[in-house]
């Protein structure tokens, strides 16, 4: 199959917001924050430090209401296929395309801008408020919360005010990742 690396569009807007999907192209689901890391342990262990710190986990990510996770990862190979041409390919991006893409993205001010499944459809009360490209994957902050992202990659929490987007969507997995936005080459 055709491969074909995405590029930055001088002439656009390039990025210009990031969905909430039910199957991320990158395969990557986001991860609800809270207080402690309970993503690597088990259902014992989360009841123990439940009992022990005297907290829901549910809760206490429902007050945060962030969601951490991958937007591109560099040199991925996404499948993609063109419903007129019959065409089946490959989409992929460079690590220095992400750099460009994230940077643009916030100097453009972009952060407000979401929808679900790319329905063009701006949701209420969704901000991306921190951005950062993975410098070292053992060490980034995404593996604090027992993600591993390869180097390159574009990282981003998103706080969600929008209580019927936090139960009706999130709450019950109808959406589980980020995907962008974007007119690119």
């Amino acid at each position: 199959m055709k491969v074909y690396e995405i590029t930055k569009k001088n002439d656009a807007p390039n990025v210009f917001g990031i969905s909430l999907v039910a199957t991320p192209a990158m395969e990557s689901n986001y991860v609800k924050l809270s207080k402690e890391n309970t993503n690597t342990l088990t259902e014992a262990q989360k009841i123990e430090l439940s009992k022990t710190n005297d907290i829901q986990f549910a809760e206490v990510d429902k007050q945060k209401q962030l969601l951490l996770g991958l937007v591109l990862e560099p040199n991925k190979l996404i499948y993609r296929y063109d419903e007129q041409s019959k065409e089946e390919y490959y989409i992929t991006v460079s690590e220095e395309t992400i750099l460009g893409l994230a940077h643009e993205y916030i100097k453009n001010s972009n952060q407000s801008y979401s929808t679900i499944e790319h329905d063009g459809k701006e949701l209420a009360g969704v901000t991306f408020v921190e951005h950062w490209i993975v410098e070292d994957s053992k060490i980034d902050k995404s593996a604090l919360h027992g993600l591993n992202f390869k180097k390159g990659s574009w990282v981003t929490v998103a706080k969600i005010e929008n209580s019927t987007l936090w139960n009706d969507y999130i709450e019950t997995g109808k959406v589980m990742g980020f995907s962008i936005d974007a007119m690119v080459q």
